[in-house]
């Protein structure tokens, strides 16, 4: 036939989705191209444009292409809308019919769909609702089920990239498992040696990369998937570092303890000062609130070295302490988590599995529902208000379920922690100065308070939170020798009463 002419354009609208792809070639945007665009020619459509949309979900109308298509047509510029099959236009039954049945005839736009013989010029069929129900399912099925190949796939450890990370290579032998490329893991090895000692990413790298960052909660992890090329602890060591970011001054230089320490009045860091007048001997810290505005703060000021030397006369003790009385020290750490503590995990765990057994209850809900607007029991409009209901409620739950675990979890490591404490503490036989990877391996971060004059003397009270532990104050060498030779005497008493 030939359609008469105007300068109204004949829309060719095209749309692949990821879980298209999976149905084969048919479904392809060339061979839909090639569909539609031969049938606009056969049957007298010159004025014709192509809007396509590659890998988008029929469920979501924010297309690109559609919604500049239906933009034209709500300026009057569309007569014709031509797709390869019903689907094409979407699979959102509620939205396709308002499409079908009002936007379109609002418009005065003719929609055809060559595989499923519709065009509305000659009305719509009775069947078509049906017919949009089918592709919604269609839909959901098919995104549950790619889901759940790449769930799976993900579960099982096995990568879902097929980019392999900077350290590896392919394994010729089992693709999923890789292999150490030694020439580029050295490269990644001395990344992690300059990161612990003391250096950030800048002076590491001088480079800028674009990065999304995906919410630590929804991370995957496997582990021994493939031979590491990084130690656990320096790996924690190196993450921890990361996740408290050390600037350099003004003259480029970096202290040891540059992002450790914080002001014990208003909570924000404190800087860390070199002026080219002096020498690194005079080097010091002082309060960031307090240089932004005198009113904010007082200076809390002290220099590096003090820092130094108090922070190292601490480990030390902490070291000889924990060496000596390593049983006391585990058994006072573990002390800490009082009862009210082991109440409170108590009363999580009932939220957490109250939380669990609801979500599941949403999900039979959900069905429920569905069913219940399948067979007519439930209107459309009840059952969109009904299911976002359901999908907020879940949603809202599902993220107070990660909070809880987060905070369970962070309670039942304190005793890993106190051990593993223990273990870093026997890695050394003395310390006798501090280098970047003792204080990173040992210090959390340090709380300065300010300086205050006793007996005449200068004293800058400080509170070091060491890793695992938090803080400790062990007690100097001769008071714990006197401790001791009482241990032995009460030890030396019970035996001469059990002998």
């Amino acid at each position: 036939m030939n359609n008469r002419q105007s300068d109204k354009i004949a829309a060719l609208y095209c749309r692949l989705s990821r879980d298209d792809e999976l149905q084969g070639e048919s479904n392809s945007i060339t061979n839909q191209k090639s569909i539609v665009g031969k049938y606009a020619k056969e049957n007298g459509f010159k004025n014709t444009k192509f809007f396509v949309d590659d890998g988008y979900s029929g469920v979501s109308f924010t297309r690109p292409a559609f919604m500049e298509m239906m933009d034209l047509a709500e300026s009057g510029k569309v007569e014709t809308i031509i797709v390869k099959d019903h689907s094409r236009l979407g699979r959102n039954r509620l939205v396709v019919g308002q499409l079908l049945e009002e936007d379109f005839v609002r418009l005065g736009v003719r929609y055809i769909a060559i595989m499923d013989n519709i065009d509305t010029k000659d009305g719509l069929s009775d069947f078509l609702p049906v017919q949009d129900w089918f592709n919604e399912m269609h839909a959901k099925n098919t995104s549950k089920k790619v889901r759940a190949v790449f769930q799976n796939k993900g579960m099982s450890g096995k990568p879902l990239t097929t980019v392999i990370p900077y350290g590896y290579r392919k394994n010729e032998d089992d693709p999923a498992r890789w292999l150490i490329d030694e020439e580029a893991a050295e490269v990644v090895r001395r990344i992690f040696r300059l990161c612990v000692g003391g250096y950030g990413p800048t002076q590491i790298a001088n480079k800028d990369k674009t990065k999304i960052d995906r919410p630590k909660e929804e991370w995957k992890v496997f582990e021994n998937t493939h031979e590491a090329i990084i130690d656990s602890n320096t790996w924690e060591l190196v993450q921890t570092l990361r996740s408290n970011k050390r600037r350099p001054n003004r003259t480029g230089e970096v202290s040891i303890f540059s992002g450790l320490l914080y002001c014990g009045d208003c909570g924000e860091k404190l800087y860390y000062s070199v002026t080219n007048n002096y020498s690194k001997s005079q080097a010091y810290f002082f309060c960031s609130n307090y240089r932004k505005s005198t009113a904010n703060c007082s200076a809390h000021y002290i220099r590096e070295k003090v820092v130094y030397q108090l922070v190292l006369e601490s480990l030390q003790r902490v070291l000889s302490y924990v060496k000596i009385y390593e049983q006391i020290f585990v058994q006072e750490q573990l002390a800490k988590s009082s009862e009210d503590q082991k109440k409170e995990i108590a009363r999580k765990r009932r939220e957490l599995a109250k939380a669990e057994k609801r979500i599941a209850e949403l999900d039979v809900l959900f069905q429920r529902v569905y069913e219940d607007n399948v067979s007519g029991k439930l209107s459309d409009e009840r059952y969109a208000t009904m299911s976002a209901n359901y999908e907020a409620e879940q949603k809202a739950l599902k993220e107070s379920l990660i909070q809880l675990q987060a905070e369970i979890d962070e309670q039942n490591d304190k005793t890993v922690n106190v051990f593993a404490f223990v273990e870093k503490v026997k890695r050394y036989t003395e310390i006798n100065e501090l280098t970047p990877e003792i204080v990173n391996e040992f210090i959390d971060y340090i709380i300065v308070s300010n300086k205050q004059i006793i007996d005449g003397k200068t004293v800058y009270p400080i509170d070091i939170y060491y890793n695992g532990i938090g803080v400790f104050n062990a007690p100097p060498a001769e008071e714990y020798e006197e401790q001791f030779q009482e241990m032995l005497k009460e030890k030396h008493s019970k035996e001469q009463k059990t002998a």
